[in-house]
């Protein structure tokens, strides 16, 4: 039988939020462990290696505000940063730090079972290992789980096939057929690296993107050196911000300006880059106000055209190509998956998760996630999630600091508890508090046009799925009054097991 191996908390992850709370449970004294399928550093920056991979956030802000001299000395060339450039920070990070001794890679995390009488999490992972923990904290990430759809013939395929979060440097794509499925962020990111290289490009698109040049530039001397004078005032405004990216975000609709200044206002957007630029940066109303959209709509249309493959669906890959319901046989040596995630809850779902009572967390979420402000859910004691089911909408990086931070105050909080001999310490949200949340989660959704959309972010993309909302429209701002709220009435929706 193996030996269990004790730590006070267990952090399954080192992506943004996994490195983060790592640093932070270990400033608190405890003995913390963290794993990682992985074999370094990255999260999903180490996954994705595909041709094109690049942050869709500026590279002043798609980073961590906490470490003041990184944020001075850490090299960014580009406004944009590549997949290499991520995880090489991501590595500059974990060794400035110390972190990498913490850590323990090419480790999945197979299934976690309560253990109510010793009031700990018991571990098990894929190397066979056992660990016996206080607090399971989970930063596993919103984009893991692969989606690869069931397409007739697959596996008759004579040539290669990859998803986009398996690319290797070993794939053949130049003089080649390349077929890519898919439209999303990767999509497009492979679509433009791959197209002048490959003899033939078919990209197979389910749902037509609004696609704005990213305005990729370099940064000199003199504009780095402004901005690392300004980071201060720079990272007030993420987090008082509602999407976090790191630019103005107007409050003036549409509609409030004439047709030939908002004409004016889109060029200005298109010229600058970046989808999220356009859709906050401009104008209020373009997520929640059907017709403040079409107004964008209209004028991006100006600028390119889509094709709508529901028109003529896949119908079957045979040994050397696609054929599509309208007849047309399409010839690939190559087939991308650009075909997304089982995202955010499907990243948990997947994992044997056992609470109170041996209820299982994919039963509990059959209907949709729930949680407490994206951190725990009820019957789970000491389950902590990073940026999980119900945290917001934003930027990531400031979004999962706020997620690191309140779940390492809560761990400060229980263990305060526990040491007093006042209670046991063990975290666990009130199902009330749980509703709550759900309940600003579906208003706030409601209210937007991401509802009336079909998109990954409720779910969607994955046949048989529930449709829910999955994270909280309400923006970084509101989230952070939210904790801060919750901070300042004793952990509100949170029972401690204090007698």
């Amino acid at each position: 039988m193996t030996a269990e191996k004790y730590y006070d908390a267990l952090v399954v992850g080192t992506g943004f939020g996994g490195l983060y709370a790592l640093h932070l449970i270990k400033q608190l004294g405890l003995e913390v462990h963290a794993i990682d399928y992985a074999a370094d550093v990255g999260g999903t920056w180490h996954w994705n290696r595909y041709p094109g991979a690049r942050s869709d956030v500026e590279s002043y802000v798609y980073r961590y505000s906490w470490d003041k001299e990184l944020l001075q000395s850490s090299p960014w060339p580009n406004n944009y940063l590549t997949q290499a450039e991520i995880q090489a920070y991501f590595q500059e990070v974990a060794r400035k730090h110390d972190l990498y001794r913490h850590i323990q890679f090419s480790t999945d995390l197979t299934d976690a079972t309560w253990d109510e009488n010793r009031k700990l999490w018991l571990v098990k992972v894929s190397t066979g290992d056992v660990f016996a923990v206080r607090y399971l904290v989970t930063a596993i990430g919103i984009l893991y789980r692969k989606n690869v759809p069931d397409i007739p013939g697959l596996e008759k395929f004579q040539g290669q096939t990859t998803h986009s979060s398996t690319w290797t440097p070993e794939i053949e794509y130049k003089d080649k057929h390349v077929a890519i499925i898919g439209s999303g962020a990767s999509g497009v990111q492979l679509v433009g690296s791959l197209g002048g290289h490959a003899k033939t490009l078919t990209h197979f698109i389910r749902h037509a993107q609004y696609i704005l040049p990213a305005a990729l530039r370099p940064v000199d001397a003199a504009e780095r050196r402004a901005i690392n004078a300004r980071y201060d005032e720079i990272w007030r405004d993420v987090f008082t911000s509602t999407a976090g990216f790191g630019f103005a975000e107007p409050a003036r609709p549409v509609f409030s300006v004439s047709a030939k200044d908002r004409e004016a206002i889109f060029q200005s957007l298109w010229d600058q880059g970046s989808g999220f630029r356009f859709l906050f940066g401009g104008f209020s109303d373009l997520a929640v106000d059907e017709a403040a959209n079409k107004e964008a709509i209209k004028f991006i249309h100006n600028n390119v055209s889509a094709v709508d493959l529901k028109k003529s669906p896949i119908t079957a890959v045979t040994s050397n190509g696609i054929t599509t319901a309208d007849g047309k046989s399409h010839p690939a040596d190559l087939i991308v998956f650009a075909t997304g995630f089982d995202a955010i809850d499907g990243s948990y779902t997947r994992i044997d998760i056992r609470g109170r009572g041996n209820k299982i967390l994919r039963d509990q979420w059959a209907e949709g996630p729930k949680t407490h402000t994206g951190i725990t859910t009820s019957e789970f004691p000491n389950l902590l999630f990073v940026n999980g089911p119900g945290a917001p909408f934003a930027n990531n990086p400031p979004a999962t600091e706020e997620g690191a931070r309140f779940v390492a105050d809560l761990i400060a909080h229980a263990e305060a508890i526990r040491k007093s001999g006042t209670g046991t310490g063990v975290i666990e949200n009130t199902p009330e508090a749980e509703d709550k949340w759900q309940e600003q989660l579906e208003t706030i959704a409601g209210a937007t046009l991401f509802s009336k959309t079909g998109s990954w972010l409720f779910g969607e993309n994955i046949p048989g799925k529930k449709v829910a909302p999955r994270l909280y429209f309400g923006g970084l701002s509101r989230y952070r009054a939210a904790l801060a709220n919750i901070r300042s009435e004793r952990y509100s929706g949170y029972e401690f097991g204090e007698s």
